[in-house]
């Protein structure tokens, strides 16, 4: 998996999602804007992560993911969980 950039600097957090509160549109394809990374960070439970153009994970608790700006990925939800995503730039 990709390493954050010593460069960017952290600027959010969403909130804390559950397996009853994550959007919909997490569990299909999307990606962060221009110059944007996202960190998904799993706090309790499981989940799956998968890019779009190929390669799919389970994550558990205390597990992370790097993602780089506009590149597409989605999430599958496996059972209870709760985790955040934080940005940088």
């Amino acid at each position: 998996m990709t390493a954050l950039p010593t460069s960017v600097e952290k600027y959010s957090r969403s909130r804390l999602f559950t397996e009853t509160t994550t959007p919909l549109n997490f569990q299909k394809n999307h990606a962060t804007r221009p110059g944007v990374w996202g960190r998904l960070v799993v706090e309790t439970g499981g989940m799956g992560f998968a890019w779009a153009e190929g390669g799919e994970w389970a994550l558990t608790e205390g597990d992370s993911v790097t993602i780089p700006p506009e590149t597409p990925h989605r999430v599958t939800l496996t059972g209870p969980v709760s985790f955040y995503v934080e940005f940088y730039r």
